[in-house]
């Protein structure tokens, strides 16, 4: 999507009939591809992403936790984009420790 681009209607985070199951297939997918491209050059896998059942009950609850916000003050929130994608991939610690306010420039 374009970034001047506006969403129009209700944005769908999970669809209604999707299982937690299907969810973590789904997780799944881009895990093990990640953990192989770190071990591909090297790096190491041990206790670096959270398991899938922990990412999965953090993005069931992202959706009603920011139901408190704006959609204007949403739109501002680029850490919490940047939380979430973090999450979904597994990076707790990297999602915990980002700068809402970085510096600019």
């Amino acid at each position: 999507m374009e970034e001047n681009e506006k969403q129009t209607g209700p944005i769908i985070l999970i669809p209604k009939d999707t299982t937690p199951q299907q969810l973590e297939t789904s997780i799944s997918a881009f895990n093990q591809p990640l953990a192989n491209l770190l071990t591909h050059v090297g790096l190491p896998t041990e206790n670096i992403l959270s398991p899938i059942e922990e990412r999965r009950k953090v993005i069931y609850a992202l959706e009603s936790t920011i139901e408190i916000l704006t959609l204007e003050e949403r739109e501002k929130s680029i850490y919490l984009s940047k939380f979430t994608v973090a999450v979904s991939v597994g990076l707790f610690d990297g999602a915990l420790i980002m700068d809402p306010n970085p510096p600019t420039g």
